[in-house]
């Protein structure tokens, strides 16, 4: 018994020493996990606005239902027998193009790099009455390092009811051909309320910080001599 149990023992041993030690590679050297195409994303939610604006109860049933499960998440419950009548909440949906997970550039990432048009411009949306503007002016053609210059505009709520706007300041290179650097800047804003065919003037600060970029030769940020 204890023979054979020692030459089972010496047969393992041997087997063990003519068998090649085991390979493994990790699944990270040998595979890459990344999205190959561009995805179309769509979300829903619920917006409030004029009274009298909102989705009809009878013919959106699920705008109701949106109000409902909204509700439940804060802890309110609504009765299940009960219809809220909404004079001011419609449903909307919401939609994006995200680009392939393998490329990390900032192409068409962001309102700052986008070179498509998109039905609502960054921080521009739907209004219940309509904004004309006039020529926009600034107090200097240059501006220091440290300085700061003023762009004055004409507003004119041109619509048939009072509302608010938000004047935004955008800045961009002309020329630029650098795919890295950014088609466009919001560098100032001021929100405004008009009266129906009132007109006023608003002026903005920019900062000359606000035009500066990252240079990755220096290292720093810079602002670009005009």
């Amino acid at each position: 018994m204890k023979r054979q149990l020692y030459s089972a023992l010496l047969a393992a041993v041997v087997l063990m020493l003519v068998m090649p030690a085991a390979h493994a590679e990790r699944v990270k050297d040998i595979a890459s996990v990344a999205g190959v195409r561009g995805n179309q994303l769509i979300g829903y939610g619920l917006v409030v606005g004029l009274d009298g604006t909102g989705d009809q109860t009878s013919q959106a049933p699920f705008t109701i239902q949106s109000i409902k499960n909204m509700l439940a998440r804060f802890g309110v419950t609504i009765p299940p027998n009960a219809n809220p009548q909404l004079k001011n909440v419609a449903a909307v949906t919401v939609t994006a193009d995200l680009p392939p997970f393998e490329d990390y550039s900032m192409a068409n990432r962001t309102y700052r790099f986008f070179t498509g048009k998109p039905l609502y411009a960054f921080g521009h949306g739907l209004s219940y009455t309509k904004f004309t503007y006039g020529a926009a002016n600034v107090t200097s053609p240059t501006v220091a390092n440290n300085g700061t210059i003023q762009v004055s505009v004409d507003v004119t709520n041109a619509g048939t009811r009072d509302g608010d706007e938000v004047v935004q300041v955008y800045a961009h290179e002309t020329g630029l051909t650098d795919p890295t650097r950014p088609r466009q800047n919001l560098v100032g804003f001021q929100r405004i309320s008009l009266t129906k065919g009132q007109k006023t003037t608003v002026s903005i600060s920019v900062p000359a910080s606000a035009l500066r970029h990252w240079d990755t030769a220096k290292k720093d940020y810079v602002v670009d001599a005009a």
